[in-house]
């Protein structure tokens, strides 16, 4: 290996040192308190605070922004469809399709898989309760987690802007 080659591979693991940890922190933020507040599917925040982190604050500031659009039209979407139709693989398949189309009239394609990652927890996760506290339970975790990995990645930037530049 050259000088170079070893640098390269330095500079990758501090990278991934700084993003995992970063990444798992952001994780655990989102999780931690909604043990402690009982709800026992928390894990959705956290799954969203790990898709939202990302190196570049510009970049987390989109993926968060998007993850909330998504959210909001596939579980309004999914939960007319629910109140209206009830479950089943038909009314799911149509319901995906009428939150793509959706999505391209509101000129947010960019949410549109998100959207559809929403409208498929809410309709085919098993759930109790009604219809609207589905929605609001994966909307609130979808909320919750984009809001912390944001938040998460913003910190670290100013501290990084504070201690490093």
């Amino acid at each position: 290996m050259t000088l170079n080659t070893e640098n390269a591979y330095v500079f990758r693991f501090k990278r991934g040192v700084a993003d995992g940890a970063l990444t798992a922190l952001a994780a655990l933020l989102a999780y931690l308190p909604a043990q402690a507040f009982g709800i026992y599917q928390g894990f959705w925040g956290s799954i969203i605070a790990i898709s939202v982190v990302q190196t570049e604050i510009g970049e987390t500031e989109k993926i968060a922004r998007n993850q909330f659009i998504g959210a909001a039209i596939g579980g309004c979407v999914s939960l007319i469809g629910l109140l209206l139709f009830g479950q089943g693989i038909v009314i799911y398949a149509v319901t995906i399709a009428l939150t793509m189309i959706v999505c391209a009239l509101l000129d947010v394609m960019k949410a549109s898989r998100l959207a559809g990652i929403t409208c498929t927890i809410v309709m085919l996760v098993p759930s109790t309760g009604s219809p609207l506290d589905i929605f609001l339970t994966r909307f609130g975790e979808v909320c919750w987690g984009a809001f912390v990995g944001f938040t998460t990645v913003w910190v670290a930037d100013r501290v990084r802007r504070a201690c490093f530049e």
